[in-house]
């Protein structure tokens, strides 16, 4: 089995902003100093709170997506401003650990404490010592604005991101083109049982509810790299960049297998969701001759239009009901005006035989 790249967990939404990790390499390019380990993060947070206070009141973001908002960092530099390095350093970690201190500022010390993680840890741009290395001296030579990422960041964060993460994050890629080519509400639970299935990453080693938070922060990496093209294929320039960093094989590799679990996997899913666009078209079809009954519609009057047996119409009728019941309000009756002696149909085991869908 080919070496595994993937990062076992990232903290949404603190890991969403890839800009941040820029800013973690640009405070130790901008120390004077060599800075004590132990004395890191709340150096970097301050420095943080004072870019961040600078930068937002140039700049009004509509959507924070993981950076502390600004009335939050206004109240963490009114606590800052006053105070010297020494005072803060000594007083910051005894205000995170007293739950009922008035000074508000652990939920930004936490997102900066996110943001070197995501630069140290995941794309491995500082050493244990906390120091530069290529690529992060590379990153900071780029020019940019503040908040946005420009085209060059953006190529290098992906290629960062295959390194630390190459299995996850292209597997996402291909299951959101499948999640979009089926019309599925999410695809999740398909994405790890292939990764289980394939490359033994087990379920297991996740909690459920970080499944979806794991894969909502790729997914925005996904939209702010721009990665994908409006059919839902990684754009030609990202796929160089996989050739050019020497993952091709294992894009192969990976793209093989992920069409094989498609195969093995979604041929049913497609024809659920084909004989479900017919059902409803033909309902609706239907439901514009007919306004009697309250607007419940003969389930024979749309088996009649799908040529389906009985026995296929009844399989379809149960799933078709557990699987858009959240989606759509349906209701179900067996009366009828005259006597019809035909078979009922049957959905978690009440007789019906009349359809109304909202």
């Amino acid at each position: 089995m080919s070496t595994l790249h993937y990062i076992p967990s990232l903290h949404r939404p603190f890991n969403q902003q890839l800009k941040t990790a820029r800013w973690v390499c640009e405070f130790v390019l901008n120390s004077k100093e060599k800075i004590k380990p132990s004395d890191f993060n709340i150096k970097f947070y301050i420095y943080l709170i004072k870019i961040l206070n600078k930068e937002y009141t140039k700049t009004k973001l509509n959507e924070y997506n993981g950076l502390p908002s600004e009335n939050g960092v206004f109240l963490a530099y009114e606590f800052i401003k006053n105070k010297n390095e020494e005072e803060l350093i000594r007083e910051i970690p005894l205000i995170i650990r007293d739950k009922n201190s008035s000074v508000k500022i652990y939920s930004t010390y936490k997102a900066a404490s996110y943001f070197i993680n995501l630069a140290k840890d995941k794309f491995k741009l500082l050493n244990h010592k906390n120091e530069l290395n290529e690529n992060s001296k590379a990153l900071i030579k780029f020019k940019a604005p503040f908040f946005k990422l420009s085209l060059k960041e953006k190529e290098f964060f992906f290629a960062r991101i295959l390194e630390a993460d190459f299995h996850f994050f292209i597997s996402n890629c291909f299951f959101s083109k499948l999640q979009k080519k089926y019309k599925l509400k999410d695809v999740v639970v398909e994405q790890f049982d292939f990764l289980d299935k394939f490359y033994g990453i087990k379920h297991f080693n996740f909690t459920s509810s970080s499944l979806d938070n794991f894969n909502k922060v790729r997914s925005y990496w996904i939209k702010e790299l721009n990665v994908l093209d409006v059919n839902g294929n990684i754009k030609k320039g990202y796929l160089n960049i996989i050739s050019k960093n020497g993952f091709s094989p294992l894009f192969d590799e990976l793209k093989e297998k992920f069409l094989t679990y498609e195969k093995e996997n979604f041929n049913i899913r497609k024809k659920y969701i084909q004989r479900k666009n017919n059902f409803l078209k033909e309902y609706k079809a239907i439901s514009y001759k007919n306004l009697s009954d309250l607007g419940f519609i003969n389930l024979y009057e749309i088996k009649d239009q799908l040529k389906i047996s009985s026995e296929n119409y009844q399989l379809f009728l149960e799933e078709f009901y557990e699987k858009e019941k959240n989606n759509l309000n349906i209701f179900f009756n067996n009366t009828v005006n005259s006597i019809d002696r035909r078979k009922r149909f049957y959905v978690r085991k009440i007789p019906v035989i009349n359809i109304k869908i909202k």
